[in-house]
This record gives C-alpha cells, sequence and structure tokens, in this order.
C-alpha cells in the first residue's frame, strides 16, 4: 500500500463514496509510465465498476488538457456523421456524468498520454481504441480522418473542411516563406509531423528539439522527412551538451515550442501548448499559423523571459 491506503480506507467508511488514489510522483518522470500518465489512468478506477450497455452513438475523446470546444470542427464531424454523444474528462460536471462514458461505442486518443487508460477501457470493459493524435500537417490530418472514420464505422465528411482550410492557409502560409523555424518536443502533438506539415506546405524547417526515444506513430514521419529535407538536425534537449546553447540557432526566426524557444534566443516563440486552446483537425492547422503570425506581430523570446527575467514555471 501506500501512506494514502488508511486515509482512503476511512474516508471511504465514512462517505460511502469509492475514492481513488492518483499521485504523481515527480520522480519517476523518466520512466515509461510518466506521472502524468500514472495520474491519467487512475481514472479507470472510476468506470470499471460501471455497467456497460454499449451506445453505438456515444464517443468518448481521451487525452485531452483544456477540451476540445463543443463547436470544434472535431465534434462537427462527428455529429454530422450521427454520433450525438460525445463525452470528454474535462467536460463532466460530476462522477455520474464521468460514468456515462462507460457506454461509448468507441475511444478517440488525442495524445499519448491517455494511451495507457484507452488501452484498460478496451481490454477490460471492451470499449476499442484508436490513436489519432493532434496533428498540424493537412496530409497527416487527412489520415488522422481516415483512421477516426474507420473506427467509428461511418462516413465523415471533411472534403470541405480541407478545401476551406487550405484556401485560407494559403496567403498565411506564402507570408512565411522568408522565414526560418525550429520545432521543440513541448507542443501539443509531435514535433516531427509539425515539422513534417510545415515542410509539405513548403516551409523551411531547420532544427527539431526531441526528447527520449522516438514513438512508434512518428517512425513513418521521420522517414519522410529524411527523404524530403535531408537538412533538418533533430536535437536532444536533455543532453548537457546543448545547455545553454544559443549561437547554434540565432538565425532561427520562429521556434515551435516553449522548449524550442529556449535554444532560439532571437526567434518569436510559438508555443503551441496543450494547455492553450485545444484545436483538432484542419482547423488546428489553420491555428497553428495564425498563432505564428500573430507571434511574429507580437515576439516573445522565451530566453529572455529565463535568463535576463528570471522567470520560469
Amino acid at each position: 500500500g501506500t501512506d494514502f491506503t488508511g486515509v482512503i480506507a476511512r474516508l471511504e467508511a465514512k462517505t460511502g463514496r469509492r475514492v481513488i488514489l492518483g499521485a504523481m510522483a515527480p520522480i519517476s518522470i523518466g520512466l515509461k509510465d510518466s506521472p502524468f500518465t500514472a495520474a491519467y489512468t487512475t481514472f479507470f478506477d472510476f468506470l470499471k465498476h460501471e455497467e456497460r450497455t454499449p451506445d453505438p452513438d456515444a464517443v468518448n475523446i481521451l487525452g485531452t488538457f483544456m477540451p476540445l470546444a463543443e463547436q470544434s470542427e472535431l465534434y462537427r464531424v462527428l455529429r454530422r456523421a450521427g454520433i450525438e454523444r460525445i463525452r470528454q474528462i474535462p467536460l463532466c460536471a460530476d462522477l455520474d456524468e464521468f460514468s456515462a462514458m462507460a457506454e461509448a461505442a468507441c475511444t478517440l486518443v488525442l495524445h499519448p498520454l491517455a494511451n495507457t487508460l484507452a488501452a484498460r477501457m478496451d481490454r477490460d470493459m471492451g470499449i476499442p481504441a484508436r490513436f489519432a493524435p493532434t496533428a498540424y500537417g493537412f496530409s497527416t490530418i487527412a489520415e488522422r480522418y481516415a483512421a477516426i472514420e474507420e473506427t467509428v464505422g461511418r462516413p465523415l465528411d471533411t472534403a470541405g473542411l480541407e478545401r476551406e482550410a487550405k484556401n485560407a492557409a494559403a496567403p498565411l502560409v506564402d507570408a512565411l516563406r522568408d522565414k526560418t523555424m525550429a520545432v521543440g518536443c513541448a507542443i501539443n502533438g509531435s514535433p516531427y509531423e509539425l515539422a513534417a506539415g510545415l515542410t509539405d506546405m513548403g516551409l523551411r524547417v531547420e532544427a527539431v528539439f526531441g526528447r527520449g526515444a522516438f514513438a512508434a506513430y512518428e517512425w513513418k514521419l521521420i522517414e519522410w522527412l529524411r527523404e524530403k529535407a535531408p537538412h533538418i538536425r533533430v536535437y536532444n534537449v536533455s543532453h548537457p551538451a546543448l545547455c545553454g546553447q544559443t549561437a547554434p540557432f540565432d538565425h532561427i526566426d520562429v521556434a515551435y515550442g516553449v522548449d524550442a524557444g529556449m535554444f532560439c534566443a532571437n526567434a518569436a516563440n510559438v508555443p503551441l501548448s496543450r494547455y492553450q486552446e485545444q484545436k483538432y483537425g484542419y482547423e488546428n492547422a489553420l491555428w497553428m499559423l495564425e498563432q505564428t503570425h500573430e507571434a511574429l506581430r507580437n515576439p516573445v523570446s522565451n530566453h529572455d523571459w529565463i535568463y535576463t527575467h528570471q522567470f520560469l514555471i
């Protein structure tokens, strides 16, 4: 047990409610299951006792921090396909509403953090899951929607959304063709996917900042980058030799991710953080481009905030 075992037992006896331990141990951050993954997965303990009557018109979305808005593109796409009940953990008002996630026909996972939870729901509750992580490149977004379509078993009408997004993106992309870019791993999504998406738009990415091993789904993206943009260099943000190094990146104009912003001292920083607004699909590609232009109009240097003003969260 843990130090909380006795406390939990007394709370359950006094309140008549289940109490689940959802501790986060920062010291375990380098393990396969990070403290964030471990804490997120404990939500399963609230669901595993629930009666399950599958609802063909219900879908769970896991892996959102700030939730997707109910007016978001993914909600609209799913609802046009007849999927009316879409549930995310952050939008559940109480445990009764949260328990309804046990009724879903399937689960869509938008961030690797939720893969372990989704796997347990699949194995122990029979709720199939599909990993369809957040993407920024048009071709990858199309692949994500194809995967979701296969999982929900219904055609999804996204052709018009793709066409409109590409038309709206064209002038935003053209205005960035003289910029040099770097992508960090602190973004919401894969830095290799964003780098591939920007490259596919005809933009110049020169550096990617990664951490740890490559995820299985990233290898296809890395192979594509190796063929289409072999000049890109990949740096390990955890390597001690990189600490304090900024001169090699002084020419970078735009840095995506707060980690890339620490090394690219002269760049406008575009956080694309999972703690900002959550977007999905083609609207996410547009949002990324709009955030880029906003950062260039009002540039923020992460390096300056941290090393000059000693501001660090």
